[in-house]
């Protein structure tokens, strides 16, 4: 059996980002990848060539004893998973997600302002659903529940498109169920394969 498949490899040329709120009907175990999302989502629109990132980290702790000066045992105390994308369209969507908050208001025709949140006001939760393609391959990372965390960098400069970054962490969902998931019609998936 030859375990160097260069099929297996996962070159994401395109893809897209979507954010609903939280509760909107969520693609499930099982779904296909490819299948339309509830109308409730949103696409992010044009993301900068880099793409979207995902981290999934763990704050580990050594168990050490009098006996010994090495561990005798580890224990996962935190779990984290993060996505990063940013965003280069400006509208009333991409705009409250990435502040986490807020609102636009039409002041008088055609002329609108954007509210900041405020301090007092609860973090704005999303789901989020990031689509991954490469070729005739489908990624779907799904988050039910989450908030955008850090803060935004926008800058304004000749030549250069202003960019919206994004960082969401997910939550536990309120009902419970996983923080996460991801489902792919890829063929390196299949048992055995």
């Amino acid at each position: 059996m030859s375990w160097t498949k260069a099929d297996e490899l996962v070159i994401a040329n395109d893809g897209q980002v979507y954010f609903a709120p939280v509760g909107t009907p969520l693609p499930v175990p099982g779904d296909d990848p490819t299948a339309a999302l509830d109308k409730a989502f949103v696409g992010a629109g044009w993301i900068t060539e880099n793409g979207a990132a995902l981290n999934v980290g763990s704050t580990v702790v050594d168990i050490t004893a009098w006996q010994t000066r090495n561990a005798i045992r580890r224990e996962k105390t935190a779990q984290e998973i993060t996505c990063t994308w940013a965003m280069q369209q400006w509208n009333e969507s991409n705009i409250v997600l990435a502040f986490g908050g807020g609102e636009i208001v039409e002041e008088s025709e055609g002329l609108f302002s954007y509210r900041f949140p405020k301090s007092s006001d609860p973090l704005d939760e999303r789901s989020v659903v990031i689509d991954a393609i490469d070729g005739e391959n489908h990624l779907r990372f799904v988050f039910p529940r989450g908030n955008v965390t850090d803060a935004v960098e926008a800058k304004f400069a000749r030549g250069a498109s202003s960019e919206l970054p994004v960082t969401f962490k997910a939550l536990e969902p309120a009902e419970g169920g996983d923080i996460a998931y991801f489902l792919t019609d890829a063929a390196g998936f299949a048992v055995g394969s």
